[in-house]
């Protein structure tokens, strides 16, 4: 599925991303209750700074044709809802008109949308808010009933019955098919819930029309997902050379990441970590830092060691959360050298969030450049969304008479664990690769076991 050995692709991601992540901090003394004041218009400059664009790489390629038929059922469907309802209830008249303009706003940044996986995303929505206006205008005629909603959520659960019938968990690309049968997991997924939720079709107060409106809604979301679940699927296996089966390969790899993050998920809070973190300043970033760093590694571990996400979604997006949690274990110990090395004490100006979201937005995007896949790009948005926190932190103490040192720690904190995420992402993309590469090798089966250390 891809023209780069993905072994090769993951080495030279980690060549891109390879920062001395403790020696480039300097660190920060002071007291429990630090007296500090801040320059206002310098952290408002650090907070606009941004956060690097970190563009989704869709499993398949989006062809135009198929932009196209998403964007003609929504705009078909919005044809059929008129700019005024022609009710005598002004309440239901404002809430059509919002359902309606939010359809059209979403086709109009489905038109400003970077890349096809981004339109393709933004067409849905149009489709799932257009189906909305369109239902609510119907009802109010008197064309659509609850056993319409009914007949067409029957006909899409068909429909997604047919292709999960079909899908095959096959590649010729271990770790490109492993991108391509999470993306069908989170779809297939996707649109059992929005079937599920257009079952409720209760009457309580309000409008029915609304009601209807919303359920129709829900069951057009799930059509559209059920279509494009389709459409990567096909696409993967007509480009196929070798449709090899994984699924097997998929579950002895999970096997070999779930054990060994396991085995190494740090331990719960105890009061050994509870006093390490109260031995950091009180206005420190070290506390905020190793908190966010802890409970981010033992959410991802238990999760995957409780089989919850191989359960709710499937073993594509299980092994790939295995991953993800082998990251967060790295970039913790990461944070954790650097927190006792002293890095990450009081900051004493605006110049530290400064120099730790210029150091972020650097590993970030250098991450983002290396070799965008699929996979890449899914952690790496990850770390990009450590860094829109840490400005979230700035932006509201900006709104106080005085900044809080606590809330600029914060920041500092965000930053440092966004960037502990994309230095961390290249080891564990690596060793994600290797496993599924080694299970998907029929004589190197046995070798799976070694890739545990």
């Amino acid at each position: 599925m891809t023209d780069v050995d993905p072994t090769r692709r993951a080495f030279l991601l980690a060549a891109g991303t390879s920062i001395g992540l403790i020696g480039a901090f300097a660190a920060d003394g002071g007291p429990d209750v630090p007296d500090v004041s801040y320059d206002r218009g310098a952290l408002r400059e650090v907070a606009r700074l941004g956060v690097p664009s970190v563009p989704t790489v869709g499993a398949v390629p989006v062809t135009p044709a198929h932009l196209a038929m998403h964007r003609d059922r929504a705009g078909s469907l919005l044809e059929s809802a008129p700019a005024d309802l022609g009710v005598p209830n002004e309440a239901v008249a404002r809430e059509y008109a919002r359902r309606r303009e939010d359809a059209v706003e979403s086709l109009v940044e489905a038109d400003r949308a970077a890349t096809p996986v981004a339109t393709l995303d933004d067409l849905r929505w149009a489709r799932h808010r257009a189906a909305d206006a369109a239902t609510v205008a119907a009802a109010v005629d008197g064309n659509r009933s609850r056993e319409w909603v009914r007949d067409r959520r029957a006909a899409v659960r068909a429909d997604l019955r047919a292709f999960r019938d079909r899908w095959r968990y096959v590649g010729d690309d271990p770790a490109g098919a492993l991108a391509v049968h999470a993306e069908l997991e989170s779809l297939a997924g996707h649109a059992d819930t929005m079937i599920d939720q257009a079952a409720d079709l209760r009457e309580t107060d309000g409008s029915p029309s609304l009601r209807l409106g919303s359920r129709a809604s829900d069951v057009e979301l799930a059509r559209a997902l059920v279509t494009d679940a389709a459409y990567t699927y096909d696409r993967h296996r007509d480009a196929l050379e070798d449709a090899r089966p994984l699924r097997d390969a998929f579950d002895r790899a999970l096997a070999v990441l779930a054990t060994d993050v396991t085995a190494r998920c740090p331990a719960r809070p105890d009061e050994g970590f509870d006093s390490r973190v109260d031995r950091e300043p009180r206005a420190s970033a070290g506390r905020p830092l190793l908190r966010e760093a802890f409970s981010e590694a033992r959410r991802r571990c238990r999760r995957v060691g409780d089989g919850s996400v191989r359960e709710d979604a499937g073993v594509a997006t299980a092994l790939v959360a295995a991953g993800a949690a082998d990251r967060d274990r790295r970039a913790l110990e990461q944070v954790s050298a650097a927190v006792s090395g002293g890095a990450y004490g009081v900051p004493r100006s605006a110049a530290r969030p400064r120099r730790e979201k210029l150091t972020t937005l650097e590993a970030v995007a250098t991450a983002r450049d290396a070799t965008p896949t699929p996979l890449s790009a899914g952690w790496v948005r990850t770390a990009a969304r450590y860094v829109d926190w840490g400005d979230d932190a700035l932006v509201d103490t900006l709104e106080r008479d005085r900044p809080l040192v606590s809330a600029v720690a914060e920041a500092v904190a965000e930053y440092a664990w966004g960037r502990a995420v994309a230095a961390a992402t290249p080891g564990a993309l690596s060793r994600l690769v290797g496993v599924v590469d080694a299970a998907a090798a029929p004589a190197d089966r046995a070798s799976v076991s070694r890739l545990r250390a």
